[in-house]
């Protein structure tokens, strides 16, 4: 009696379908397939979870919207501080803080930050600063900030992240924030092997 064993070989490549990547192996008798698709995740922090710098400065916090009331008595600003878990190995695609801005002379901008310990603490930029800038009747406004490529990729090993707030006590009108939000996307592998030899 003979026996018939059939053998098929896919050649190393990908093909994408509806946004997922699928790498096909080069594998005998195995059809063996690689699906590969970014899960998207978001991080967000309350602005009246954030910290001021400076116990001298005064602030609110009216529905969720943090105001500042009194600068600090250091120096000219209020600044706070708001510590982020964000998912280590991840890469941040974008940065947006919500707020309104009705004040014609005053703005409030942030950055989203890491740093790590050496012997003193050492900062660095996620993200450029986002301004909301000096408009009347902007009213509600979310401030976008640019991603610095080189320092995309979450590492919780050797970092810690955080949003730094510069928000000023309104001169006129509305200055406020009420939130921010952190997107970061990971690539995630799902091997499907399917068997084809008889």
């Amino acid at each position: 009696m003979m026996f018939r064993k059939k053998l098929l070989y896919f050649m190393m490549g990908q093909i994408t379908i509806f946004g997922l990547v699928i790498l096909l192996g080069w594998v005998p008798g195995v059809a063996a397939v690689k699906v590969q698709a970014d899960t998207n995740r978001y991080t967000s922090i309350l602005a009246e979870a954030m910290q001021p710098i400076d116990s001298s400065i005064q602030y609110n916090n009216v529905d969720s919207y943090l105001t500042t009331v009194q600068h600090s008595t250091m120096d000219a600003m209020a600044e706070y501080i708001g510590q982020l878990n964000l998912p280590d190995g991840s890469r941040i695609t974008g940065v947006l803080c919500e707020g309104r801005d009705t004040d014609p002379a005053g703005q409030f901008y942030y950055r989203l930050y890491r740093y790590s310990y050496n012997s003193t603490p050492v900062f660095s930029g996620v993200t450029d600063f986002a301004y909301s800038g000096y408009y009347e009747a902007k009213g509600n406004l979310g401030v976008e900030a640019e991603v610095v490529p080189e320092n995309a990729i979450v590492d919780n090993r050797t970092y810690s992240y955080g949003i730094f707030l510069s928000l000023p006590k309104a001169t006129s009108g509305d200055l406020k924030v009420l939130r921010c939000l952190v997107a970061t996307t990971t690539d995630t592998f799902l091997p499907l092997i399917q068997n084809n030899g008889q």
